[in-house]
Formats: C-alpha cells, structure tokens, sequence
C-alpha cells in the first residue's frame, strides 16, 4: 500500500486548536461506536491508514499529514466529493481544516503540490516484529537546490549512505517528496524504524563523526540552511491510526 506524506503550514494562533481537537478525537474515538463509524468513513475516503505530526520549525508550525491508500488523487477526491454530499465526518475535517490551516478541500488548488524523490522498504524476514515507530518531518529547501537534493536522494538509493542510514537508525522504510509550499519548497520525509524518538535524536549525535554520516548531513545541511542540531526536528505526534 502505497504512503503519501505532505505539509500544510498551521495559520498563526490556530496551534493549540491542533492539539486541542486531536486530544478530543483520541477520546471520542475510544468510544465503540464512533470508532467503528470512523472506519466506515475511512473506507469511503479509501485510506487504509492515517497519522498526522505537529512540527515546530524556524518559529513556525506545519501540520504533517501521513495518508495510507492506492493514490493521493482518489483519497482527496473521495473527501470532496463527501463534503459536497454533507457526510457529518467530511463537514467536520473541512471545517477544522479550514480553520486551522486556511485549506478548503473543495478548492482544486489545494491538492498538494508534490514530487516523490526517493522509496525504499526493506524486506520483513520472519513472523517476529519488533515496535515500528513512524514519522513524518519537513525540511526547508534553499533556492536552486531542488536538483541537487534529487541528485544526493538517487545517489544513496543506488548506495551512496542509505545501506548505513537504514541499518543504524533500524530503519524499515523511507519515502521522500520535495513539496512546494507557496513561495517555499520543503523536503517531506516518512520514516518507519524500530527505535523509537529519543533514540534517533540520540544516535543522530552519536553519528557525527562517522565520515559517511558527515558527508551526509554536511550536503543536507548545505541544501536546507539548517544547523545541524536543528536536522533532529522539533517533532511531536498527534495522531496514528489503521483503518483495519
């Protein structure tokens, strides 16, 4: 099943509203039947699963959607076309997206602008499996430096570091997209591992002497402006769910 992650940046002032409705929706969602009513609308959106992440970036905040399904298209076409037949869930993900993110789904521009740069699942052996902790992050892209980011992605695919990525940080699965955010582009990562958060900001410095991983993070530090404390990004998770 395919993953599709991307980025729409949280209006000023809208963040505790975030927080706030996803605290309740995990409340309401411990109930049975609301529960299974969601699933019902998750069956006619198509998504097999869902899960969003709050991101605080350079004094801003940017909602991380993470979406489960056959396509991106399909899925956000489903939910315009259930906003229209005012199906009570779509009335209230609209209106919350409205408000807290500026974002009207019934807008055809509003279909995030995306290109996939890089996927990579590494095969399950065995019944056995430990913890997967997923997420999703974005980092800035400076100008001119979307070639060169699809340059460096393709180069580790084919062996340049993502051997080394994938076995010291327990990875299972990667997926990049450069989107375009207004006048900004942004690099969107998903991310499937079996160590959990303060593990991975722990071993990203333990790492930064490696001469692989300094190559690494000196070209993404390079292509982002960002430090490199700040490639641990300021995460917090709001949301994760299976459809089944």
């Amino acid at each position: 099943m395919a993953i599709f992650a991307y980025a729409s940046p949280i209006l000023p002032g809208r963040t505790p509203l975030v927080r706030e409705r996803y605290k309740q929706k995990i409340a309401e969602e411990s109930l049975p039947q609301v529960d299974a009513e969601r699933i019902r609308f998750w069956g006619l959106l198509g998504l097999k699963g869902w899960s969003c992440f709050l991101q605080r970036l350079r004094e801003r905040d940017y909602f991380i959607h993470c979406l489960e399904g056959d396509s991106l298209e399909s899925i956000i076409g489903n939910l315009r076309e259930l906003i229209e037949q005012g199906h009570p869930f779509a009335i209230g993900l609209h209106d919350f997206y409205r408000e807290a993110l500026g974002k009207d789904y019934l807008d055809p521009d509003s279909m995030p602008c995306m290109e996939q740069i890089f996927n990579l699942e590494l095969p399950q052996e065995g019944d056995h499996r430990l913890p997967c902790h997923k997420r999703a992050f974005i980092y800035p892209l400076l100008s001119n430096q979307r070639e060169e980011q699809k340059r460096y992605s393709a180069q580790a695919k084919e062996g340049g570091g993502a051997k080394e990525f994938f076995a010291s940080y327990r990875v299972r699965r990667m997926a990049k997209w450069i989107q375009t955010l207004g006048h900004m582009e942004v690099i969107v990562y998903y991310q499937e591992m079996e160590l959990p958060s303060h593990q991975v900001a722990l071993r990203h410095l333990a790492l930064r002497e490696a001469p692989w991983y300094k190559r690494a993070t000196d070209e993404l530090i390079a292509q982002t402006g960002l430090t490199f404390e700040e490639l641990t990004p300021h995460l917090e998770q709001l949301s994760f769910s299976d459809a089944d």
